[in-house]
């Protein structure tokens, strides 16, 4: 039984909660990761000279107590516990008798969330439209009403990308989208564009941008190295906004030449910069073969001049047959890659022309219908 002293407490500190939440300003929610958020609250209290009781909750199951972090104008926290279930209360010493505020922050486990993108391939192949959604689920993070929604993104730095592509130079997201960006070297927020209801136990999803049209080029891809002996067929695309697109499970569609929509399957849709091309795996090629094999290899002593400028004392000369087989009724064109590492040249090479990068060739193939060809090139590497 619980005794007439500590329920007139819990009383007390009940209708003290009520009146300091009463008289909350803002709180915001911030997913970090796949299981911790940061939540933050700031309130308006009222302080008398010397120590004080502050009240703060509910907060949910998930709460790291550890982690939580208050801050009170004008005076300092002396003490904190926790009040079960669910509220938080600070001893604090005031030296004013007035009226401050309350912002505390803390982590809260138990909300779990997911980027996701729908994509609907127009008939011919060409074209796509482009949708992004945030998912929550919130179990154990506690009922949160009216709060500034956001999720974190850790930036991925990629090789090769111009100084610009990683500026807002272009247009950012539509007129009609749901989220603003805020960004830094290293990180970017996203927040929604207007305070949600997050309650506890429900699964919410919430539109973040659209695109109702983004160019796109099919593309059969051959990377031995990388891939194996496949031909994907893949989607190839630009990031047509001035922001980063932040990585999620991407769900395709198509409509039909008759109208109708089918389901094409999920992938991983990686981070893409701002005007930054990137791929979506759609699967193997079909009626499209192709092998990667070495036929060559040596290793060859580098002169004395080589040798100080190398720092090494041999050199690596080796081969490649890549063999493809177009059995599909229509051409196609392969784009294949080859990867290479320090220094290196391409000795000999049929067809003779290709593209060179800094680390890989690319050639371009084409097939007509129902043939064969073959890549041969010879390279050597220090």
């Amino acid at each position: 039984m619980v005794n007439f002293k500590t329920r007139i407490f819990f009383i007390l500190l009940a209708l003290l909660f009520i009146q300091s939440f009463a008289l909350a300003e803002k709180t915001s929610v911030l997913l970090i990761d796949k299981d911790f958020s940061l939540v933050r609250c700031k309130k308006e209290i009222t302080l008398a000279k010397g120590e004080n009781l502050v009240t703060f909750g509910p907060v949910g199951k998930g709460v790291v107590v550890e982690s939580v972090y208050p801050e009170i104008e004008g005076c300092q926290v002396l003490e904190q516990k926790i009040v079960p279930p669910s509220v938080l209360v600070w001893k604090v010493n005031s030296a004013i008798e007035d009226t401050t505020y309350l912002d505390v922050s803390y982590l809260t486990k138990g909300i779990s969330w997911s980027v996701n993108y729908k994509i609907n391939l127009d008939s011919e192949e060409k074209s796509f439209s482009f949708t992004c959604f945030l998912t929550v689920e919130n179990r154990d993070g506690g009922d949160f009403a009216l709060c500034e929604l956001g999720f974190l993104s850790p930036i991925e730095f990629f090789q090769n990308i111009e100084k610009d592509n990683t500026q807002q130079t272009q247009a950012g997201f539509p007129p009609e989208c749901n989220v603003k960006v805020e960004e830094d070297k290293e990180r970017i927020i996203y927040f929604l564009t207007k305070e949600v209801n997050l309650p506890q136990d429900e699964v919410k999803t919430f539109f973040l941008f659209s695109f109702p049209k983004i160019s796109t080029e099919k593309v059969y891809f051959f990377d031995g190295e990388k891939y194996g002996d496949e031909v994907r067929e893949e989607l190839h695309f630009k990031n047509p906004s001035g922001v980063f697109f932040p990585e999620g499970k991407l769900y395709i569609y198509k409509t039909t030449s008759g109208g109708r929509k089918v389901y094409l399957g999920e992938r991983e849709l990686g981070q893409i910069p701002p005007g930054r091309e990137a791929s979506i795996y759609l699967g193997p090629a079909k009626g499209i073969i192709g092998y990667r094999v070495q036929t060559f290899y040596k290793e060859v002593e580098l002169t004395p001049v080589e040798k100080d400028i190398y720092n090494k004392d041999i050199a690596r000369e080796y081969e490649y047959r890549l063999v493809f087989s177009n059995m599909r009724p229509d051409p196609v064109k392969i784009k294949v890659v080859e990867h290479f590492y320090g220094w290196w040249k391409i000795i000999e090479s049929e067809p003779e022309s290709y593209e060179k990068r800094e680390k890989e060739i690319i050639y371009y193939l084409e097939l007509p219908p129902n043939s064969k060809k073959i890549i041969r090139y010879k390279a050597r590497t220090i």
